[in-house]
């Protein structure tokens, strides 16, 4: 989500339940237009094969409702776009379901972004303040009204998407502005997965793992920084000698074993956070595949790279402040201002970082460090 979409957030009364809908092809280049759906049944094996009930249920605080979903399809038989605007977007298909709530949930199935949390791609560090992984071992997070996961690697060859990695986005799209109250993430991941994984187990592609063991993270709250072992890893210190000022917040969220984060900076859990520097960890097989270390060889804020510890490969990441230190938003560049002035340089706090990583995770740390 970017920093202008979260300032745009504003609160509104509740909304009326509305009728079944059908994303129009406005939607999908960013109109956001809907009708009321006037065509046949949407087709069993599509979206009505790959949405369950229960998944509505979780969207809608256990009520299931008496809803009809509502289907698009942007790709034809021969898996060429029926829509140049969506080929280019990389979407697949699009299913939109009212909920008794009032709200509208949207899935969208599309070719992988290069971007988000726990990815090898450079972002800014406040992805990581609203972000919390899935974990059970899929790749994929959760925000407020918002998620995304991967598609297991034999669904590429399944879907027409050139061989490129897919995913399933969940969108509440009045929850996501937050003009209806979100469920909460454990609940939004697992309707999200139960649609991801039905789609994949129809199409072919599913995988015995894909699935969640466990409940996802909530958003933690933050905490004051402690004295030492920032983030929770023995001997880590963020800030420099002798720093002063207002305090400074950390979030942890995860496990270093599936997908974690941490997050230092001021104001965490307010309109308008400011988040100083993120650091991250993950073990997803295919974000490590993706890694490539070019991918951050001319970004001023990023540093990553693959390590290996007790056997077991990370992806090791630093975000420092924003992702463009030259055109930051507004609290971004405050971010950015505290990461500057306030914190070890960003290699310093890099290999810092990675140092106090391997020691927590198994593997001793370089010699003279």
């Amino acid at each position: 989500m970017s920093d202008s979409d979260k300032s745009r957030r504003h609160p509104l009364t509740r909304l009326p339940v509305i009728a079944v809908v059908l994303v129009s092809l406005g939607a999908v280049i960013g109109g956001g237009a809907y009708w009321a759906m006037g065509e046949e049944e949407p087709v069993q094996k599509h979206c009505e094969g790959y949405l369950k009930r229960e998944a509505i249920s979780l969207l809608a605080g256990g009520d299931p409702g008496d809803y009809e979903p509502s289907w698009t399809t942007y790709v034809d038989a021969t898996g060429g776009s029926k829509y140049p605007a969506a080929k280019e977007r990389g979407d697949l298909s699009r299913c939109g379901v009212s909920l008794p709530n009032g709200d509208v949930a949207e899935f969208r199935t599309s070719t992988a972004w290069e971007e988000g949390p726990y990815r090898p791609a450079p972002i800014g560090a406040n992805w990581y303040n609203d972000a919390t992984p899935l974990g059970s071992g899929v790749s994929g997070w959760t925000e407020q009204g918002y998620g995304v996961v991967l598609l297991p690697d034999a669904c590429a060859e399944k879907f027409p998407s050139q061989g490129e990695p897919v995913q399933v986005a969940l969108k509440l799209r009045q929850a996501y502005w937050g003009n209806l109250p979100a469920p909460p993430q454990s609940d939004l991941a697992k309707a999200l997965v139960s649609y991801a994984s039905t789609m994949a187990e129809l199409e072919g592609c599913g995988a015995k793992d894909f699935r969640l063991t466990g409940d996802a993270p909530e958003k933690p709250s933050p905490q004051p920084l402690p004295d030492g072992d920032h983030c929770a890893l023995p001997g880590f210190i963020v800030p420099r000698p002798q720093d002063s000022g207002p305090a400074l917040e950390q979030t942890v969220v995860g496990s270093a074993g599936d997908s974690w984060s941490c997050v230092v900076g001021r104001e965490l859990d307010g309109e308008e956070p400011q988040p100083a520097v993120a650091f991250a960890l993950s073990t997803h097989q295919q974000a490590l595949d993706r890694y490539d270390p070019a991918t951050h060889r001319d970004n001023e804020n990023t540093r990553a790279e693959l390590v290996t510890c007790a056997g077991k490969e990370y992806l090791a990441i630093l975000v420092f402040g924003a992702e463009d230190a030259e055109d930051p938003s507004p609290h971004m560049e405050q971010g950015q201002k505290l990461a500057e002035t306030r914190l070890k340089s960003k290699e310093e706090l890099y290999q810092d970082f990675l140092a106090a990583a391997k020691t927590s995770l198994g593997c001793p740390a370089a010699p003279g460090r």
